[in-house]
């Protein structure tokens, strides 16, 4: 199983809006639960119907911004970072695996403790190498970026 996580955030005119990381999914509601139901629906237009559960939302961007979470079976994402110049890839450090630029420290690591309910400043804390700017242009690039490969 993985997940799929939808970035949300205030919508100027009010509501919410709500973009899939990695997949081209978007919906937007006026309150957080009618827009959990609308990505739930929106999930299983896009995918075969029924094999999509949903869970909770858990805050993991910035000030004003969710994330909602997706479990699907058998569905896996990877982006394509080579474009984000937040990151690199070294096969010395870590395997080659990409990691925030000038750190040590993988970006799945990032997704991982966001999905498992951490917010964007406890990351920070944990992984003072990374900045902030460096986490908010991962998430922007992961939310622009097309379905996984």
């Amino acid at each position: 199983m993985s997940e799929i996580v939808f970035v949300v955030e205030e919508a100027p005119e009010g509501g919410f809006i709500a973009r899939a990381v990695g997949e081209s999914i978007f919906t937007e509601a006026d309150s957080l639960a009618e827009l959990h139901e609308r990505a739930r629906d929106a999930v299983r237009c896009h995918f075969d119907e029924g094999k999509a559960q949903f869970e909770p939302s858990r805050t993991i961007a910035r000030r004003t911004s969710r994330a909602l979470v997706c479990t699907l079976e058998g569905r896996a994402g990877r982006f394509d970072w080579t474009t984000c110049p937040a990151v690199e890839r070294d096969p010395a450090k870590l395997s080659g695996a990409w990691i925030f630029r000038g750190t040590r420290v993988p970006v799945s690591a990032l997704f991982q403790n966001l999905e498992g309910g951490a917010t964007v400043e406890q990351f920070l804390s944990w992984f003072p190498g990374v900045t902030r700017e460096q986490v908010d242009a991962v998430l922007e690039h992961a939310a622009r970026s097309g379905p996984g490969v």
